[in-house]
Protein backbone atom coordinates (compact mmCIF):
# COMPACT_ATOMS: atom_id res chain seq x y z
CA UNK A 1 0.00 0.00 0.00
CA UNK A 2 1.48 3.67 -0.90
CA UNK A 3 -0.32 4.53 2.05
CA UNK A 4 -2.24 8.16 2.53
CA UNK A 5 -1.46 10.77 -0.32
CA UNK A 6 -4.34 13.33 0.31
CA UNK A 7 -3.44 16.78 0.64
CA UNK A 8 0.13 16.39 -0.30
CA UNK A 9 1.64 17.72 -3.98
CA UNK A 10 2.10 14.91 -6.35
CA UNK A 11 5.64 15.86 -6.76
CA UNK A 12 6.21 15.14 -3.22
CA UNK A 13 5.30 11.79 -2.65
CA UNK A 14 7.45 8.94 -2.47
CA UNK A 15 5.46 7.04 -5.30
CA UNK A 16 4.16 9.53 -7.75
CA UNK A 17 1.29 7.19 -9.00
CA UNK A 18 2.25 8.19 -12.74
CA UNK A 19 1.27 5.53 -14.20
CA UNK A 20 -2.83 5.64 -14.88
CA UNK A 21 -3.56 3.94 -17.63
CA UNK A 22 -6.26 5.39 -20.26
CA UNK A 23 -9.59 4.15 -20.91
CA UNK A 24 -9.55 3.46 -24.50
CA UNK A 25 -12.48 5.33 -25.07
CA UNK A 26 -11.43 8.18 -23.63
CA UNK A 27 -7.69 7.82 -25.81
CA UNK A 28 -9.88 7.50 -29.19
CA UNK A 29 -12.22 10.69 -28.20
CA UNK A 30 -8.85 12.62 -28.15
CA UNK A 31 -7.44 11.22 -30.99
CA UNK A 32 -10.29 11.76 -33.12
CA UNK A 33 -10.33 15.86 -31.46
CA UNK A 34 -6.76 16.00 -33.30
CA UNK A 35 -7.87 15.63 -36.25
CA UNK A 36 -4.79 13.81 -37.53
CA UNK A 37 -3.97 13.37 -41.24
CA UNK A 38 -2.43 11.15 -42.86
CA UNK A 39 1.11 12.66 -43.45
CA UNK A 40 1.24 13.52 -39.91
CA UNK A 41 3.67 12.45 -37.47
CA UNK A 42 2.25 12.26 -34.49
CA UNK A 43 4.31 11.42 -31.34
CA UNK A 44 3.09 8.82 -27.99
CA UNK A 45 5.75 9.99 -25.66
CA UNK A 46 4.69 7.90 -22.61
CA UNK A 47 3.13 5.22 -24.38
CA UNK A 48 2.30 2.98 -21.85
CA UNK A 49 -0.07 -0.37 -22.85
CA UNK A 50 -0.26 1.27 -26.47
CA UNK A 51 -3.68 3.11 -25.83
CA UNK A 52 -3.06 5.68 -28.19
CA UNK A 53 -0.32 4.97 -30.08
CA UNK A 54 -2.59 1.06 -30.88
CA UNK A 55 -5.52 3.73 -31.80
CA UNK A 56 -4.36 5.93 -33.97
CA UNK A 57 -5.04 6.33 -37.70
CA UNK A 58 -2.82 5.66 -40.51
CA UNK A 59 -0.06 7.97 -40.25
CA UNK A 60 3.83 8.87 -39.14
CA UNK A 61 3.57 7.35 -35.64
CA UNK A 62 6.63 7.21 -33.05
CA UNK A 63 6.38 6.70 -29.36
CA UNK A 64 8.65 6.48 -26.15
CA UNK A 65 7.98 4.55 -23.17
CA UNK A 66 11.05 4.91 -20.42
CA UNK A 67 9.71 1.03 -19.39
CA UNK A 68 11.14 0.15 -22.68
CA UNK A 69 13.95 2.30 -22.64
CA UNK A 70 13.02 5.00 -24.74
CA UNK A 71 12.87 8.39 -23.03
CA UNK A 72 10.56 10.86 -24.24
CA UNK A 73 13.60 13.38 -22.80
CA UNK A 74 16.06 12.24 -24.57
CA UNK A 75 13.12 12.54 -27.66
CA UNK A 76 14.94 15.40 -30.35
CA UNK A 77 12.94 14.77 -33.65
CA UNK A 78 10.09 17.85 -34.66
CA UNK A 79 6.83 16.23 -34.74
CA UNK A 80 3.38 17.31 -35.42
CA UNK A 81 1.30 16.09 -33.08
CA UNK A 82 2.14 15.13 -29.37
CA UNK A 83 -1.08 13.43 -27.58
CA UNK A 84 -1.07 11.26 -24.42
CA UNK A 85 -1.60 11.22 -20.73
CA UNK A 86 1.86 12.19 -18.95
CA UNK A 87 3.01 11.65 -16.22
CA UNK A 88 1.88 14.64 -13.92
CA UNK A 89 4.75 14.86 -11.09
CA UNK A 90 6.71 16.16 -14.34
CA UNK A 91 3.96 18.57 -15.62
CA UNK A 92 6.22 21.33 -16.24
CA UNK A 93 9.52 19.71 -17.38
CA UNK A 94 7.00 17.57 -19.77
CA UNK A 95 5.27 20.77 -21.49
CA UNK A 96 8.91 22.05 -21.75
CA UNK A 97 9.98 18.92 -23.50
CA UNK A 98 6.81 18.73 -25.59
CA UNK A 99 7.51 22.78 -26.77
CA UNK A 100 10.86 21.89 -27.86
CA UNK A 101 9.56 19.58 -30.44
CA UNK A 102 7.43 22.26 -32.09
CA UNK A 103 4.49 20.63 -32.38
CA UNK A 104 1.47 22.19 -34.13
CA UNK A 105 -0.73 20.54 -31.71
CA UNK A 106 -1.00 19.44 -28.50
CA UNK A 107 -3.55 17.07 -26.94
CA UNK A 108 -2.63 16.23 -23.27
CA UNK A 109 -4.93 14.91 -20.64
CA UNK A 110 -4.45 17.10 -17.15
CA UNK A 111 -6.15 18.13 -14.52
CA UNK A 112 -7.23 22.10 -14.60
CA UNK A 113 -5.68 22.50 -11.33
CA UNK A 114 -1.80 21.98 -14.23
CA UNK A 115 -2.39 25.12 -15.61
CA UNK A 116 -0.98 27.36 -13.25
CA UNK A 117 -0.08 30.88 -14.38
CA UNK A 118 3.47 29.87 -15.34
CA UNK A 119 2.30 26.66 -17.15
CA UNK A 120 0.02 28.82 -19.28
CA UNK A 121 2.76 31.34 -19.99
CA UNK A 122 5.12 28.64 -20.99
CA UNK A 123 2.70 27.45 -23.88
CA UNK A 124 1.99 31.02 -24.79
CA UNK A 125 5.67 31.75 -25.75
Amino acid sequence: MIGNTAGRKIQDRKYANDRIYTPEKVAKMMINMCEIEKDDKVLDPSRGGGVFYNNLPECNKEWCEIDEGIDFFDYNKEVDIVLGNPPYSLWTKWIRKTIELNPKKICYIFHIGNLIPSRVHELEK
